[in-house]
């Protein structure tokens, strides 16, 4: 399921949308700053 994420997020790249991947793999501090920022 990640590898889908991130497979999907080069295709999101390409066409320069910015975005964030979130998943159950990410260190508590990075899931902190991502829903920070949300």
């Amino acid at each position: 399921m990640i590898r889908s994420l991130e497979k999907f997020g080069e295709k999101l790249d390409l066409q320069k949308v910015p975005y964030k991947i979130y998943h159950g793999r990410l260190s508590p501090e990075q899931r902190k700053k991502f829903k920070d920022n949300f």
